[in-house]
């Protein structure tokens, strides 16, 4: 959906988020077309404990808060939903207590999404890095540092985040330029492995053959190959 703080431009919500909306604050939201939703809203009033709490982690007046999907708030949202609509004893106390636990949780998450956020903008930097040094032979230790990461830390959310260790990555980097080169220039293959900085053409024929299953030689004639019958046929 769509929602409209007064005097400010539309924002659209999307599932994973969390509209806080402050008292006596004018806005209105609709559904964009094609889509429904289920509407439910928690209203509070926050003592002096509660209201320190959301100005200290809300300081914002129109807070959307992108906290993705946590099967626990939902559940909390569902339970909270239930005691309502069933009209339990105590269910203000109850409320309260369950309200505590949301934005606690609330807040865990969002905090946990910006320090997501800044890991994945260093991955994605250092994935930049890597294709700028494809030509070169770049210390994986020195981007971990140019991103003021350990390289141990690096390794670990680079694989969490890419599905490959750094110095796969890099590596599969130099061997797609590899074929790009194979296909497009007329380099000898040992010409290939020195601009792309492989210690020598027999560890290049290795690490290239390890990924394509063939050798540089093969996969260069298989590529002529197609070209000529690409030729023929037109």
């Amino acid at each position: 959906g769509v929602v409209c703080f007064d005097g400010q431009p539309e924002i659209e919500i999307s599932k994973g988020k969390i509209l806080l909306i402050n008292p006596n604050q004018k806005f209105t939201y609709y559904l964009l077309p094609h889509t429904e939703w289920k509407e439910y809203f928690i209203r509070f009033e926050a003592d002096s404990y509660y209201s320190a709490l959301i100005s200290k982690f809300f300081p914002t007046v129109d807070s959307i808060i992108d906290i993705g999907f946590n099967d626990e708030l939902l559940k909390l949202f569902h339970r909270a939903i239930d005691v309502v609509q069933c009209g339990f004893k105590s269910s203000q106390v109850y409320l309260s207590g369950m309200l505590f636990h949301v934005l606690g949780l609330v807040i865990s998450e969002s905090k946990n999404k910006t320090l997501e956020k800044k890991d994945l903008q260093k991955i994605e930097q250092a994935k930049i890095i890597m294709a700028e040094n494809v030509f070169n032979d770049a210390s994986l230790q020195d981007i971990a540092s140019k991103l003021n990461m350990s390289y141990t830390l690096f390794r670990r959310n680079f694989k969490k985040y890419t599905g490959d260790a750094p110095a796969k990555y890099y590596n599969d980097l130099k061997i797609n330029k590899a074929k790009q080169l194979l296909i497009e220039s007329n380099n000898s293959i040992k010409e290939i492995s020195f601009l792309l900085q492989f210690s020598s053409k027999e560890y290049f024929t290795t690490s290239f053959k390890k990924a394509n299953g063939i050798s540089p030689k093969e996969f260069r004639q298989k590529e002529l190959n197609k070209s000529k019958q690409s030729t023929v046929k037109l």
